[in-house]
């Protein structure tokens, strides 16, 4: 169950509907999707909208962010309250990947989300966008408890250089919260992370298409 929470961050840039000359600024925009699989080549979709949306112009980083969450009470009690969530980020610059920290602001307490798989490359995707935002891309899921879409009330990202605390999403309320379509309660999660097996079968299941590696070992 994809209930989609996606974010485009652009840092360095005016809002979609600005003018060509309007100064430089710092922007976010979010989209919410509705439920459904999101697979890699809609993701490698965005980045192209948004180089085609902003060829010519100087954009320094861009990402999105698309959160799916257990699709019903049995999955959920094997996942052990967690959902996942995947960001995808394209630099202009190397040394600013992989993202740092990823993590949740639930009042004023910081929440850290643990980083499940990653891959990077050096080859973001069309020579537009990789002319356009950034020849470098990255991708991680992470782990995501799904308590935080009730409790959390920012998503916040610390590049490993130039940018941290950066808000990539502002959590709003649900209409239809979690809890009444699982119809069950959403509790803390148990453990420090759900079983590998059955957070692959969710991936696998949300995110078709998508391949990436096991996150290095954090001693």
């Amino acid at each position: 169950m994809t209930r989609a929470i996606l974010c485009m961050l652009c840092i360095g840039l005016p809002p979609l509907a600005a003018l060509a000359d309007a100064p430089i600024v710092h922007a976010t925009a979010s989209d919410p999707t509705g439920q459904g699989p999101t697979s890699a080549a809609a993701m490698n979709q965005r980045f192209e909208d948004v180089a085609a949306e902003y060829a010519g112009r100087d954009v320094p980083r861009v990402a999105f962010s698309d959160i799916t969450y257990p699709i019903d009470p049995a999955e959920f009690t094997v996942m052990d309250g967690y959902g996942v969530i995947w960001i995808a980020v394209v630099s202009q610059e190397k040394d600013e990947l992989p993202l740092k920290r990823v993590y949740a602001m639930v009042d004023g307490k910081q929440v850290e989300l643990h980083l499940a798989s990653a891959h990077f490359a050096e080859s973001s995707g069309s020579a537009l966008v990789q002319k356009t935002l950034g020849p470098y891309r990255w991708d991680g899921l992470y782990y995501f408890p799904s308590y935080l879409s009730a409790e959390a009330q920012q998503l916040v990202v610390d590049f490993a250089k130039n940018r941290s605390g950066f808000v990539m999403l502002n959590m709003v309320e649900d209409p239809e919260p979690l809890a009444d379509y699982l119809k069950v309660p959403i509790a803390h999660p148990k453990g420090a992370k759900p079983p590998a097996d059955a957070a692959a079968k969710l991936v696998a299941r949300e995110y078709p298409g998508l391949f990436i590696m096991p996150a290095p070992h954090r001693p």
